[in-house]
C-alpha cells in the first residue's frame, strides 16, 4: 500500500498526490487517500484517479526526495508499505515525468486570449522570497493584450493596487485556490509568481506566453523546468 504524509498547502499536496499515484500505478499498489483534507478535496475537484492494487500494511519504507528516483527507475520492488513523506520538488524528477504528471489532469478545453498575473505576497510580504513589482512591470510591458487580470493572496497590497491601476488589470478575487488554478491556466499569457501553485498554473496550461522568475531556489524546489517559458531574473 502507498500512504501519503501530506504537508504544506495545495500546490505541495497536488505534487505529493500525483507522485504517489504514479508510483502506485507503476507497481500496482493500493493508494491510500485518507489523508486528503475533506474541505480541500483536490482529488475530487480535479477528478484525479486513484489506484486499487496490492495492500501491505507492515514493514514501512519512507519514500522521500533522496530515494524517489531510485525506486521509479526499478522494474520491481519489494512488497512493503510505502509512505510518501516529502515534497518531491526535484528538477530531474519533473523533467523525466512531466508528461505523465500533466496527463493526470483534464486538459484545457478553452483558451482565453488575455493576460493573467499571479502575485504571491501573504506569508512572504517584505522578505526576499517576495518578487519585486519590477518583475511584473517588465513582463507586462513586453506583452500586447487587450484585457488583463491579477490575482493575489493579498489583493489589497500596494503592489497589487499599483499594477492594477497602471496596467488596467482587473483584480480577480477567489478564496478557493483550486478554482484559481483551474481558471487561470486557461489564459494564453501568464505571468507567474514563485511557488508550487504558480508552477501548477503554468504546467497545466497550454499558454503561448508563460513568464517566470529564475533565481536561487531557497524556499521551494527547482521545478520551473519548461524550456518554452520566458525567463526573467529579478531579486527583492
Amino acid at each position: 500500500m502507498v500512504t501519503i504524509n501530506f504537508g504544506g498547502r495545495l500546490g505541495n499536496n497536488l505534487l505529493q498526490y500525483i507522485t504517489a499515484y504514479l508510483f502506485s500505478k507503476k507497481f500496482n499498489y493500493n493508494l491510500n487517500t485518507n489523508g486528503i483534507n475533506n474541505e480541500l478535496n483536490f482529488a475530487e475537484f480535479f477528478k484525479l484517479k486513484t489506484h486499487t492494487g496490492k495492500i501491505f500494511q507492515k514493514n514501512d519504507i519512507i519514500v522521500d526526495n533522496n530515494n524517489l528516483l531510485n525506486f521509479l527507475e526499478k522494474k520491481n520492488i519489494d512488497d512493503r508499505h510505502y509512505i510518501f513523506s516529502d515534497y518531491f520538488q526535484i528538477r530531474e524528477y519533473i523533467e523525466i515525468y512531466l508528461d505523465e504528471i500533466i496527463s493526470c489532469f483534464k486538459p484545457v478545453e478553452t483558451k482565453i486570449d488575455d493576460v493573467f498575473v499571479v502575485y504571491r505576497i501573504g506569508d512572504i510580504d517584505n522578505t526576499r522570497q517576495m518578487l519585486p513589482i519590477d518583475y511584473y512591470e517588465d513582463c507586462l510591458r513586453e506583452l500586447n493584450f487587450n484585457k488583463g487580470f491579477i490575482t493575489s493572496d493579498t489583493p489589497t497590497h500596494p503592489n497589487v493596487i499599483e499594477l492594477s491601476k497602471n496596467f488596467n488589470l482587473d483584480i480577480y478575487k477567489n478564496e478557493c485556490p483550486m478554482q484559481t488554478i483551474d481558471y487561470t491556466r486557461k489564459f494564453d499569457k501568464l505571468i507567474l509568481s514563485e511557488g508550487t501553485l504558480s508552477w501548477w498554473i503554468g504546467t497545466l496550461s497550454k499558454s503561448n506566453f508563460v513568464y517566470y522568475n529564475e533565481r536561487d531556489r531557497f524556499w521551494h524546489g527547482d521545478i520551473f523546468v519548461d524550456k518554452n517559458w520566458i525567463k526573467k531574473k529579478f531579486d527583492y
